[in-house]
């Protein structure tokens, strides 16, 4: 069986080529539209004050820690960080509840 060569005109192998740009700029455009589109749109987060969980009792380390750095963290988020003091069974109510 003898094969015959296959000629292509510099059109068609331009057009091959153009497929693959044709793709991403396709590809690209869906991207922007989807972009700007009010349903993609970033909401106010947080929404509410922010609940920080810590399984341990209040007065300890860990929860001067988590004072500290909720005042911080309410300071640069501008919104409520409510520290939840949950201690018991070493820790598994406050993960509990986290979960």
């Amino acid at each position: 069986m003898q094969h015959t060569p296959v000629s292509a005109s510099p059109r068609t192998l331009a057009l091959a080529r153009f497929d693959g740009g044709r793709v991403f700029a396709i590809t690209l455009a869906l991207a922007c539209a989807m972009a700007q589109s009010p349903s993609a749109q970033a909401q106010a987060w947080p929404a509410k004050p922010l609940r920080w969980i810590v399984p341990f009792p209040p007065g300890g380390g860990n929860d001067s820690v988590a004072r500290s750095v909720g005042q911080h963290l309410s300071e640069a988020l501008r919104q409520q960080v409510v520290i939840d003091n949950r201690a018991g069974a070493g820790g598994a109510i406050g993960a509990d509840l986290a979960a």
